[in-house]
C-alpha cells in the first residue's frame, strides 16, 4: 500500500498526513511549519504477523497520544 500526500490539495495535507499515521502506527499530533510543500509518503507491506514500513516526509515533529498504549 502507498500512501503520499502528493496528489492531497496543498491545504489539506498535513491532515490527511496525520489521519494516514494515526490510522496505520499510532495516535499521534504533528506539528510542522511547512505550507503548501508539506510531503509525506508511507509504503506499508503487511507480512505474516507483521508489517514493513517505510516513510518519509519534510521536517516534522510527532507527539505521541497517552490514549493509546496499545499501538
Amino acid at each position: 500500500m502507498l500512501f503520499s500526500t502528493q496528489d492531497r490539495p496543498a491545504t489539506e495535507r498535513r491532515d490527511w498526513w496525520r489521519e494516514v499515521i494515526c490510522r496505520h502506527y499510532t495516535q499521534v499530533e504533528i506539528v510542522s511549519n511547512l505550507a503548501a510543500d508539506y510531503y509525506g509518503e508511507t509504503r506499508i507491506l503487511p507480512l505474516p504477523g507483521m508489517q514493513l514500513s517505510a516513510v518519509r516526509s519534510g521536517a516534522i515533529s510527532l507527539a505521541k497520544q497517552a490514549r493509546s498504549p496499545e499501538r
